[in-house]
Order: C-alpha cells, then structure tokens, then sequence
C-alpha cells in the first residue's frame, strides 16, 4: 500500500500492546517509521500525533484500540 499510494497514510489498531511493538519492529526492518502512541506522556503524545500529521516521512501510526480510539482526529 504504501509503495502504491505514496501520499496516503496508515493508522493500525491493536488490541495487546505486545503485539502493537512486536508490529513496530517489524515495520522497522523494512525502514519504515511506526512510532507507538505514548500512553503515559501526553507531551510526547501530542508530539507524535503532530509528526504523524504534518511529516511526509512518517506515514504509520500505531494506537492501542483500549487506550487511544478516541481523541485522536
């Protein structure tokens, strides 16, 4: 998808957070960035979901479906 549609963007939702860094790792070995939304640091958070928005290089977001479903748009 992403070597397709080079200006669309991803968000996944996983239920289990070891899974969600499990994912992230994955996508790391093959260079691309999929930072896991921070759960604890709302300054950090904030950050992310700012980067996911505004950087062309960041195109994959992951987000626990428990913790951060909403709020997010």
């Amino acid at each position: 998808v992403l070597a397709e549609r080079p200006d669309d963007k991803i968000i996944v939702f996983g239920q289990w957070a070891r899974l969600l860094q499990n994912v992230s790792g994955a996508l790391a070995d093959y260079g691309i960035d999929a930072p896991l939304l921070s759960d604890d640091d709302m300054t950090a958070r904030s950050q992310q979901l700012d980067d996911f928005r505004q950087r062309c290089d960041c195109r994959v977001l992951l987000l626990s479906s428990q913790s951060q479903s909403s709020g997010v748009n």
